[in-house]
């Protein structure tokens, strides 16, 4: 009731922190960890792009989750003659200054050549499709050490040279995605 939460009986491992959530509202701003102890001069520090360690008996807390208000939502149809059968929608910071932030990636697979991606932070965004394979980016995009994955997507897309403003609140739902732009 309060935003608490508690996970039980995590295996000694490596992790990374995923939020979903219900209201397409809503966008993931920021997922940081707050310094041990009573140190309130230090920052919480941004784990999204580390993999946080955790040891038999530890027992973590001070993890922030940072909603924000004002998502925006991005569906449409793919046109073309001939649509791939497995393909995704990705959507890659175009802001030279958003380059490396893992929260603002999104992607999303096509199904019977319509697509919809949620829960999207405002700003400015490269749109790409590319065919879903067993390397696909959209399964690593958001992993810590995936850095080559992201700066590929980002190349990729930039290369593509389709971009889309999304305002804070912007429901954009009949947008028309020609595959010429992709790298298919």
């Amino acid at each position: 009731s309060q935003g608490n939460f508690t996970i039980r009986n995590l295996a000694a491992s490596q992790y990374y922190f995923v939020a979903r959530f219900p209201a397409r509202s809503w966008f993931l701003k920021s997922i940081a960890m707050s310094p041990p102890g009573n140190a309130k001069d230090r920052k919480p520090s941004n784990v999204t792009r580390v993999w946080t360690t955790v040891k038999t008996g530890d027992k973590l807390s001070g993890l922030i989750v940072t909603l924000a208000q004002g998502a925006a939502l991005f569906q449409g149809q793919i046109e073309g003659e001939t649509i791939p059968e497995k393909l995704v929608v990705y959507l890659v910071p175009s802001e030279r200054e958003a380059a490396d932030e893992l929260l603002r990636f999104y992607g999303g697979p096509v199904s019977e050549g319509k697509f919809g991606l949620y829960n999207i932070a405002p700003g400015r965004y490269w749109i790409l499709t590319q065919p879903a394979g067993d390397n696909a980016p959209l399964t690593k995009m958001r992993v810590p050490d995936e850095t080559e994955t992201r700066a590929r997507l980002r190349r990729d897309a930039e290369a593509a040279k389709m971009e889309i403003e999304l305002k804070p609140c912007q429901s954009v739902t009949d947008f028309k995605l020609p595959l010429k732009g992709s790298s298919i």
